[in-house]
């Protein structure tokens, strides 16, 4: 059994590897790139497949890191890839460059949510119980609120905020975790996956599946805010993947005070608390 566990990841390392070289040669988009593609997309007609296949292509990576975080023994890389990859399409059909998000902003959910479905699905390895993955959802629910002044919160931290024990909310992220190592070194010989491919947090299926359809909603509801409050909660929240801006950082932006950015922010808050989303708002914020 160990030497077949090992064939298992030297198979799955080498068609990563194969894989990610592929990817690394298609290039990044900028906004304004994203934009006229999305233009086409929106608009249908003879130039919508190829705008939406130079979308997709220019997430590839995103979706490889993510799917090879959640190898499982019962389900195959190339799987989560295809799996992955459909939501990713998915997102591309959606996405609305008029919100303000990068388009990896808003695909990543989309991916998750894939890729912790098909798991859910065919995953026979270790699967969490429901009471555990709802006590993860409110981790990371806790550390989403705990992180609104830029700081990654501690364990310490979202312990104190949940009421639970700091090794309580170590396991639970722990055991969220895919089993295979991101220290295996299959890079031309030389480093490890985690120098070479992007750092997104590996997530739960259930967790997952939340995610994709938060963010989805969230889009849709930002509608409702002027363009100052928009800013302000795409700002607070690393909507657009630039980072999460804390309340300096945006009072020095738009030359206000910090009480300003803050009554700004909580205004836009309960606007969209108070619309069709607010339910799942409230579950999240």
């Amino acid at each position: 059994m160990p030497q077949t566990r090992a064939t298992n990841k030297d198979e799955t390392a080498s068609a990563f590897a194969a894989y990610m070289a592929q990817a690394r040669q298609i290039p990044f988009l900028s906004a304004e790139e994203e934009i006229e593609l999305a233009k086409k997309i929106q608009a249908g007609g003879p130039e919508a497949d190829t705008a939406r296949n130079a979308l997709v292509k220019s997430q590839l990576r995103m979706v490889v890191s993510m799917a090879y975080k959640q190898v499982r023994p019962s389900v195959t890389l190339e799987d989560l890839i295809q799996e992955g990859n459909l939501g990713l399409f998915r997102a591309a059909d959606k996405f609305d460059h008029t919100m303000g998000f990068r388009f990896f902003t808003y695909a990543r959910g989309w991916v998750k949510a894939a890729i912790g479905e098909y798991l859910n699905t065919n995953s026979f390895a270790l699967p969490v119980p429901s009471s555990s993955a709802r006590k993860l959802g409110n981790i990371k629910r806790a550390e989403i609120k705990l992180a609104r002044d830029g700081r990654r919160p501690t364990e310490e931290q979202v312990a104190t905020e949940l009421r639970m024990r700091p090794s309580t909310v170590r396991y639970l992220n722990e055991t969220s975790q895919a089993p295979i190592s991101m220290s295996s070194p299959i890079f031309d010989g030389d480093g490890e996956f985690g120098d070479r491919i992007e750092d997104t947090d590996a997530v739960n299926p259930e967790a997952a599946l939340i995610e994709g359809d938060f963010v989805a909603k969230i889009t849709s509801a930002l509608d409702k805010l002027n363009e100052r409050e928009r800013q302000v909660l795409v700002g607070r929240f690393n909507l657009d993947g630039e980072g999460v801006r804390t309340l300096e950082d945006l009072a020095q932006i738009y030359g206000v005070s910090r009480e300003r950015i803050r009554q700004i922010e909580a205004k836009a808050l309960d606007k969209l608390k108070s619309g069709q989303t607010g339910a799942l708002l409230r579950t999240f914020l």
